[in-house]
Order: C-alpha cells, then sequence, then structure tokens
C-alpha cells in the first residue's frame, strides 16, 4: 500500500475494515466503526505519534460522530473513548513510557502523523491544512441556536444576544425600546441620535451616587426651562432639541425618546426596575462560593467571544512557523500558542477550531477603605484573554473575590473542574466578530503568583512548618 494512497489521509474515508493492520494494531473493527450508523459506514482515521503512539483518532462519515482507540490492548480491556478525558486516563494507567510506534511490516505504510507543535509543518499537504478563520466571517455553516446562547448563564445576556443575531435586531436598540415604552420591538423606529444621546446618558448615571441621581433629574429640568431653550417650542416630549438649541419637527415613524425630568422616572428608566437599561445590559452572573464572589469560567469565556472583533479570527491565519528564520512578532507566533493550536485542533479530530488563550493571577491586597493596620486585606483572582496587537477593548475579568484568610482551595477546584470540561472537545461558543456560532478550545498560557501565593496555592510549608 503507497503512501500516497489518498484513502489513507482524512480527506477520503474508508470502511473500518480496510484501514490497514499496522494503523489500528489490536483494536477490532467493531470499536472502529460507528455505533451509531450500520456496519460499513465509511470512516475518517488517524494515528498519532509521540504524545499517544497507541492512539487512533476516527471520525464517522456520516453522522461526525468521533471517538479515540487503542491499539495496542487487546479487547478485554476498555479501549473506546469518547472524550480526551478517557484516553488521558487510559494514557496515564497503560502506557505510560511507550512513546514509540511498533515497527511496520515492510510494504505497508500508517497514516501517522505527530500531533506536537514543533512539528506541525510536517504534516502532509493532502491530510492537513491550516484553518483559514477568516472564511467564518463571510461562511457561516452553523447557525447560533439557544443551546449556544444558554452558555451565557445571564437571562439578559440571553435575551441580549438573542435579538442581536437570531431576530436579526440590535441588542442595544431593543434595550433602550424597552427602558422607554416597554416594548423592545420599537427599535427600529429610534434614530441614531437617540440611540447615541441614552448611551450617553446611561453611561453618565452609572457613574453617579444616589444623592447625584436625584439631583440630576431637577437640574435637567431647570436648564429645559429656561428661556433660551423652550422660547417659541412646543413640549419636550412634542420635539427634538439640537445641540444649538433650535428646534425640529420629528419624522412621522419616529418614537422619541424623553429625557429623565424626575428622580423617579431616571431610575425606572436607567437604574433598577425590569425594563431598566443597565439592569438589562448583558453580564455574567456572580454567585457566592464558600465566602467568595465567583464569577463562572464558562460565562466568561462566552461574554468574551460574544464581545469579540473579527481581528481575534484572522490573526490566526498565516501563522509563523517557528524555526524557519521569522522573528516573533506577538504572542500567537511563541511556541506555546503553536502548541495550543495544535491541541486544539487535535481535541476536535481536526476540525476547524479557535484556539483561546489566557492567563490567570491571584494576590492578596488592601482596599483603600481600609487602614493598613486594621489588615482589612482581601484576595483577588482575575483572568486575562490574550488579544492581537490593535485590538483594543476590555480583556481581564475578576474570576473570583473574598477575604484574605478564607480557604481559596474550593475556588481552585471550581475553576480546575470547569477548566477541564472546557478542554474536553466540541465545546461551541457565539463569536461576536463572525456572528455565527464556531468551535473553541480554551488554553492557560500561565499562572502568576508570588511567592506567598504560589505556596499557599501548592500547599507548601515555609521552612520547618
Amino acid at each position: 500500500m503507497s503512501v500516497s494512497d489518498p484513502s489513507l489521509y482524512v480527506g477520503g474515508a474508508v470502511k473500518p475494515s480496510d484501514i490497514p493492520p499496522s494503523a489500528r494494531g489490536n483494536a477490532k473493527i467493531n470499536l472502529l466503526s460507528c455505533p451509531r450508523c450500520p456496519d460499513g459506514t465509511p470512516v475518517h482515521w488517524l494515528n498519532l505519534l509521540k504524545s499517544y503512539s497507541w492512539c487512533i483518532s476516527v471520525s464517522c462519515s456520516s453522522c461526525s460522530d468521533s471517538w479515540f482507540c487503542c491499539t495496542l490492548c487487546d479487547y478485554s480491556r476498555l479501549s473506546r473513548f469518547p472524550d480526551v478525558n478517557r484516553r488521558t486516563r487510559h494514557h496515564s494507567r497503560y502506557h505510560i513510557g511507550q512513546k514509540k510506534m511498533k515497527s511496520l511490516p515492510s510494504g505497508e505504510v500508517s497514516a501517522a502523523f505527530n500531533d506536537d507543535s514543533e512539528n506541525l509543518d510536517s504534516f502532509p499537504s493532502e491530510f492537513f491544512q491550516p484553518p483559514q478563520f477568516s472564511q467564518l466571517l463571510s461562511d457561516v455553516s452553523v447557525p447560533p441556536s439557544e443551546r449556544h446562547f444558554s452558555i451565557l448563564g445571564n437571562p439578559c445576556s440571553t435575551r441580549f444576544f438573542h435579538q442581536e443575531v437570531i431576530d436579526a435586531e440590535s441588542g442595544i436598540r431593543c434595550l433602550i425600546a424597552k427602558s422607554q415604552f416597554g416594548l423592545p420591538s420599537l427599535g427600529y423606529h429610534l434614530s441614531d441620535d437617540d440611540v447615541d444621546v441614552q448611551l450617553l446618558l446611561a453611561d453618565f448615571v452609572l457613574g453617579l451616587t444616589n444623592s447625584q441621581r436625584r439631583v440630576f433629574p431637577v437640574l435637567l429640568r431647570k436648564i429645559m426651562q429656561m428661556p433660551e431653550y423652550c422660547s417659541g417650542s412646543k413640549p419636550f416630549s412634542d420635539s427634538s432639541f439640537t445641540e444649538a438649541g433650535s428646534v425640529s419637527q420629528p419624522a412621522a415613524s419616529r418614537f422619541l425618546c424623553k429625557a429623565p425630568m424626575d428622580f423617579r422616572y431616571l431610575r425606572s428608566t436607567y437604574v433598577e426596575g425590569k425594563d431598566a437599561l443597565i439592569f438589562n445590559l448583558p453580564r455574567p452572573r456572580v454567585t457566592g462560593l464558600a465566602g467568595h464572589s465567583y464569577m463562572s469560567l464558562r460565562e466568561i469565556v462566552a461574554h468574551h467571544l460574544a464581545f469579540s472583533s473579527p481581528e481575534e479570527l484572522t490573526c490566526w491565519d498565516n501563522r509563523t512557523v517557528i524555526g524557519d528564520g521569522h522573528p516573533i512578532k506577538s504572542i500567537f507566533e511563541c511556541s506555546i500558542a503553536q502548541q495550543a493550536f495544535t491541541e486544539a485542533q487535535s481535541v476536535n479530530h481536526f476540525c476547524t477550531t479557535l484556539p483561546v488563550l489566557f492567563t490567570k493571577w491571584s494576590d492578596d491586597f488592601e482596599p483603600n477603605s481600609q487602614a493598613k493596620q486594621n489588615r482589612g486585606s482581601a484576595w483577588v483572582c482575575t483572568i486575562t484573554f490574550c488579544l492581537p496587537s490593535g485590538c483594543a477593548r476590555p480583556s481581564t475579568y475578576v474570576l473570583s473575590l473574598g477575604d484574605k484568610d478564607l480557604d481559596h482551595s474550593v475556588v481552585e477546584s471550581e475553576f480546575n473542574r470547569e477548566y477541564n470540561d472546557l478542554t474536553s472537545g466540541e465545546q461551541w461558543f457565539y463569536h461576536g466578530g463572525a456572528k455565527t456560532a464556531i468551535r473553541c478550545h480554551v488554553f492557560l498560557l500561565a499562572t502568576l503568583n508570588d511567592q506567598p501565593e504560589r505556596r499557599k496555592g501548592c500547599f507548601i510549608s515555609l521552612g520547618n512548618g
């Protein structure tokens, strides 16, 4: 069998019985066949070298179901793994130290490729082509559904992005129409000027104290009652005022947004209540966990990707390969980023997968409201996502916040549980830059701690303690 045979590569599906014995090893035919489809359904297959020399990755060409099989263990041992975690457990239990492939019979060549990042450029071009994420900006293959938006957790976030994409309406326009008139469907009838003014007002009101919020409507009402603003004009609710103070008649189809002329209207429109603009903004939920405030890692990733830009997709196109003489110009070109890229593709059986890189940091600090003698120390843990150069937007999220003396191992345990779940493959998130749901894989680049924080997190005592 020649290596040029296209049936060997994932690009062409073959029957499970046609996989060469040198590739499938001791794996039985029924383990290589899809359990959901009839016998003999063609499958795609791939041998992984170096890290998992005993493993063969199989994907059904009919239902796209994917799994792993062991080529060394006999039939009596469990040899079918539906996810990466079970594959890793099998490797640590039975195959630690087995890194070399067994010798192949003469005349037979396996479709075996290295899944490590340093040899990514050695993949045959017939088998693997680096995914062009820029194609996701124009080619939408998986429309977002309620399943993708439910990851956001907060109902306000779910409604916002549902209106943004599925209903083909602008989410912020619907929020403004809901706060002004109680009807999100009137968002189409708002002018761009009204949208800009309401957003500026909401941002301004959010930074005011409660006493300042009571004074602001009175001040605004007195300004609007001055002769230079109201002489020869109609009531404010029936007219639109320009920056110079002149009056223009609104269009027939336009719904006019009112200014907050009293405190009760300001509070119900912008701050509190089921229709308030600030109250309904999309945001991750904050819950309590063993005395800490905790924000779910899954919801943080979902919100970060929901507000992402197209540049965060295209930065993975035409990646520079390490060692070919090109200097490293960004974090996405370093060796660990290439490792994350390769891991993301292999975990999802070489389907197009977007790596999401982030770092984790935690430390103690003294609040500004506390004197250092009182020792009201607090503890904070944050995560920061890596953004391409030229992309400026908030990327740091507070994962947890609590007192310094609390046991933080509960937070670390919950974080590790969510992180392992997010790295298990087939994780779909809505991407704001592509306006669709795409397959993603999170990758922790580094954990940053000072020396006391590392000892506490790793349960290492100091001296003879």
